[in-house]
């Protein structure tokens, strides 16, 4: 994590307010794109950028904002899509970042990006808005594994340089930790699941779920494995309003194309 206290220029609108604009501006069609540069950045997680003249129509919205991933298929007859976290969108040269989870038994998407190269196409469809940041609260606790880091990262950037949020992040080794932007003040706790002999979540469920929440008006975020999620989610409601809690299925063990 960057010591470095992030300053940032924020403004807040209301969710149906910015959806309607996301929603009018892309009109949801798809953008055709081309890869720029393809980099292994952990060993589960490649990123990719994306340019393509189409990408001056893209709107910025909150953070974790995403879209749907569109690559050929069955040889280029078809396309297949997948949702995927904007990681960063840089509307000065148009270029789109995306980090793709790779998993020892890949989807079509995620097959696709482990080999991707510069000059491959896609096509992008979005965005859509995902986490509401308030401007203000009393205390924050973010919660998520390999597949919620782009989100979470990228809510850490959007954060006031004065917060001190709490954070537990699940990875599959001590290699998948990544340097994150973060006001000063932020508590990362990275769990790692080879050291424990863990299954997805068990780790971040068992964090999320012996920590007493402090008083005081807060908000939380947690993502990745559905089952753990909603388990976390379970637990968070006992002790704060519902409306206080953003909770996203990213995937599902055993199931693909998982939608929550």
């Amino acid at each position: 994590m960057s010591n470095q206290m992030l300053v940032v220029r924020m403004e807040f609108v209301s969710k149906a307010t910015l959806k309607s604009t996301l929603d009018k501006s892309q009109g949801r069609t798809s953008i055709k794109v081309a890869v720029f540069s393809a980099t292994s950045i952990t060993p589960h997680i490649r990123r990719l950028t994306f340019v393509g003249n189409a990408l001056e129509i893209f709107a910025k919205g909150g953070p974790a904002q995403w879209v749907k991933v569109f690559v050929p298929a069955d040889g280029g007859s078809r396309s297949i899509g997948r949702a995927y976290t904007v990681r960063r969108w840089e509307p000065e040269t148009h270029t789109l970042t995306i980090d793709f989870t790779l998993h020892e038994n890949p989807g079509p998407v995620s097959a696709w990006a482990a080999s991707a190269a510069a000059g491959d196409e896609a096509e992008i469809a979005g965005p859509r808005l995902s986490h509401l940041l308030r401007p203000v609260a009393e205390w924050r606790l973010f919660a998520g594994d390999e597949t919620a880091l782009s989100a979470i990262a990228s809510i850490l950037e959007a954060l006031p340089p004065t917060d001190q949020p709490l954070v537990f992040i699940e990875v599959p080794t001590p290699a998948d930790r990544q340097s994150l932007t973060a006001p000063h003040g932020t508590r990362i706790q990275w769990l790692i699941r080879s050291e424990q002999s863990a299954s997805p979540g068990e780790l971040l469920v068992d964090a999320v779920c012996s920590k007493l929440f402090p008083s005081g008006d807060g908000q939380v975020f947690l993502a990745g494995e559905a089952r753990s999620v909603r388990l976390m989610k379970d637990y968070a409601a006992c002790l704060i309003s519902s409306d206080s809690i953003d909770a996203k299925g990213y995937w599902s063990i055993g199931r693909s194309d998982y939608r929550d």
